[in-house]
């Protein structure tokens, strides 16, 4: 066989050979059934070069101890901070303080609203009255309508004998002196509640009874004012209304003795000021208070003590590259 026979033979197998597998065909088929685009050469060693250098995965390792940092704050934050929990339990104390006082007054109140009332004369210059509060007594004497003065605004404590049209939540107290039979001597006496619209007495001429009366009733001290209200105790344009019970104002207006009765129920007439204005039913929450007060400090005390003494962070992770 000749050798040009050969080479033709040759190279005649070597393209029947090449053909069916790098045809433009074969190669989009191959990568659809794979999934994938054919990376050309020069990209695949870029590839491979960028792996290569890739950084080593990292690894994460405890520092030590000494090396933890702690948030705590400085003395002028604490001592600022500590003040609230502080005050809480100031005021928890003060609530209990506020109890103990309420049930000593809820019992002489009980105790002396059950006893018989005794005659004001037989105390009149022997006791010191401050001491008297809610004392029952009985007195007899005449009033003088021309000195009446009046306490406002008030609420009326019987509500259910209110006057038609008026409201029992704002009224006035009528206080008329009152000259006991006995000594002369001129004492203070709430005679009740009015409407605001009767303030002017000509309105309640029925209601002004005259000649010598008894009345019942229970002895009263200075009403304590509250100490936010900075309005005058007497109105300087109509002295004859006060807003409290200054017992030693009205006194000293009126030229009587310092000596304030409330007058009970039974002892009002018809057309004049409703008595029984004394108020002898306290709500007593105070227990309420210490245990509201006290839970605020509590947790106050537990926020502060975590906020200006934290916890120290024991490990602290820091990166290591793994070689």
């Amino acid at each position: 066989m000749s050798r040009h026979v050969l080479t033709g033979f040759y190279s005649h197998c070597q393209e029947c050979y090449r053909a069916p597998r790098w045809t433009k065909q074969a190669e989009r088929l191959i990568s659809a059934l794979r999934g994938r685009t054919k990376i050309p050469r020069r990209q695949m060693s870029t590839q491979l070069n960028t792996a290569k250098n890739k950084p080593s995965p990292l690894k994460f390792q405890a520092a030590p101890s000494p090396q933890a940092k702690s948030e705590e704050l400085s003395t002028f934050l604490k001592v600022v901070l500590g003040m609230f929990p502080v005050t809480a339990y100031g005021l928890a104390l003060w609530q209990w303080q506020r109890r103990k006082w309420k049930l000593n007054l809820l019992k002489t109140i009980e105790e002396r609203t059950a006893a018989e009332p005794v005659p004001l004369t037989e105390l009149m210059g022997k006791v010191d009255f401050s001491d008297l509060d809610y004392t029952k007594v009985w007195l007899e004497g005449e009033f003088d309508h021309s000195r009446e003065i009046l306490i406002g605004y008030r609420p009326n404590f019987q509500p259910d004998l209110t006057s038609k049209g008026f409201k029992a939540n704002f009224g006035l107290w009528v206080v008329t002196p009152l000259k006991l039979k006995d000594t002369g001597r001129e004492v203070l006496v709430n005679r009740g509640w009015v409407p605001v619209a009767w303030e002017n007495p000509e309105i309640r001429k029925e209601g002004q009874i005259t000649g010598n009366i008894k009345i019942y009733g229970m002895i009263r001290t200075k009403e304590r004012r509250n100490p936010l209200d900075v309005n005058p105790t007497q109105d300087p344009k109509n002295p004859r209304l006060f807003s409290n019970r200054d017992i030693v104002a009205m006194s000293q207006y009126l030229g009587t003795d310092p000596v304030y009765i409330d007058s009970d129920l039974e002892s009002s007439v018809e057309g004049g000021p409703i008595g029984g204005q004394t108020n002898i039913k306290f709500n007593n929450r105070h227990m309420e208070y210490v245990l509201t007060w006290l839970s605020l400090a509590i947790g106050m005390s537990i926020l502060w003590k975590n906020r200006a003494f934290p916890k120290t962070v024991s490990k602290r992770y820091t990166r290591k590259t793994v070689t």
